[in-house]
């Protein structure tokens, strides 16, 4: 089995704003990806960061820990836009992917986590927008992100050791 650790809170949120939702961290809490019905959005004149914190997980087994989320920008065409999805633990970054130029459709991403972490009580994703900003309005493209989540495998197994005294 698996542990998934979701968005559970919104820690800052930049020029970020959610979409349907009421915070940041509902708009991308999802078991999975539901494109448009809910997401984030960083404005189309802007590059901002924003920080949600993790559910916590127990210290896993072994095993690979991945994460994924889903991204887009607003229309196609237009100023070229980024997005970097990082893993912290606290103030210590842990493992990011950046994404450049992206399209406008909805596009899967994920990456595993290679750095050790030793808190999974304090994990946080910073969402950080990129690209070009300004110029002519026509030109000017929102980033989107819906949906975020860690998983990681299960906590191990504790044996137990049974006495029968006859």
């Amino acid at each position: 089995m698996a542990q998934f650790l979701r968005p559970n809170s919104t820690v800052s949120a930049g020029t970020w704003s959610p979409v349907v939702a009421a915070t940041l961290h509902e708009a991308i809490d999802e078991t999975s990806a539901n494109g448009d019905t809910d997401y984030i959005a960083c404005g189309n004149n802007n590059n901002s960061t924003c920080e949600v914190g993790l559910s916590t997980g127990s210290t896993p087994a072994a095993g690979t820990r991945t994460v994924r989320y889903q991204y887009r920008k607003d229309a196609t065409g237009g100023n070229s836009r980024d997005v970097t999805i990082s893993l912290y633990e606290g103030a210590t970054l842990i493992n990011e992917q950046a994404h450049t130029n992206i399209g406008n459709t909805w596009t899967n991403g994920s990456f595993t986590v290679t750095n050790s972490i030793t808190n999974y009580a304090d994990l946080r994703f910073r969402i950080t927008s990129g690209g070009t900003t300004g110029g002519s309005p026509g030109n000017r493209r929102d980033v989107f992100v819906t949906f975020a989540e860690l998983e990681i495998p299960d906590a191990p197994v504790v044996a137990s050791k049974f006495y029968i005294i006859t």
